[in-house]
């Protein structure tokens, strides 16, 4: 399961406008998702309300990164998914999301790895919907019967995944 136990490093840079990777020019302006024109040279690094840090796989030495929301550390999108850890805050029961202004879903039990792992998994609908929102609110019922509800600034999503999926965050470490 991709999601980290792993807590994010404060210290983050913005990129430098030298970057010869500089993405700015890589595309046409996409509207909200390219404001930020992330210019990345390293990482740690921070795209919107983003951190992305880089992990090795000590016994691959497979680079990958994460980013991290800036509120919230247990919230985290990677190149394949999206994932609210709810470990040590009651578990996952049940989710209902509200992408944007859209009507909020209709509740849904967790799956069996979610209830495993405590963390609210988005199956490949949920991440298609949540890459082409600006905001998500969340409410799950978790397995000790209390609700957790947060509502998602996804500002800078989109960026973010770019860099996730780029060579940077892939690949041998070493």
């Amino acid at each position: 399961m991709p999601l980290s136990n792993k807590q994010p490093n404060q210290n983050v840079s913005q990129g430098s406008d030298n970057s010869e990777s500089s993405r700015e020019d890589a595309k046409p302006d996409k509207g909200e998702a390219s404001r930020y024109k992330a210019k990345i040279t390293s990482i740690p690094a921070a795209i919107g309300n983003w951190r992305i840090e880089k992990d090795v796989d000590q016994m691959t030495d497979k680079a990958s990164c994460t980013a991290y929301y800036h509120r919230d550390s247990q919230i985290q999108l990677n190149e394949q998914g999206f994932y609210i850890s709810l470990r040590g805050r009651g578990g996952v029961k049940g989710i209902t999301l509200r992408f944007d202004e859209k009507p909020a879903r209709e509740l849904r039990l967790a799956t069996d790895i979610e209830r495993r792992i405590g963390a609210v998994n988005f199956n490949r609908a949920e991440f298609n919907e949540l890459q082409s929102s600006k905001r998500l609110r969340v409410r799950v019922m978790t397995i000790l019967d209390q609700i957790y509800q947060d509502d998602i600034d996804l500002s800078g999503h989109l960026d973010a995944l770019e860099v996730l999926r780029s060579p940077r965050c892939k690949g041998n470490a070493r």
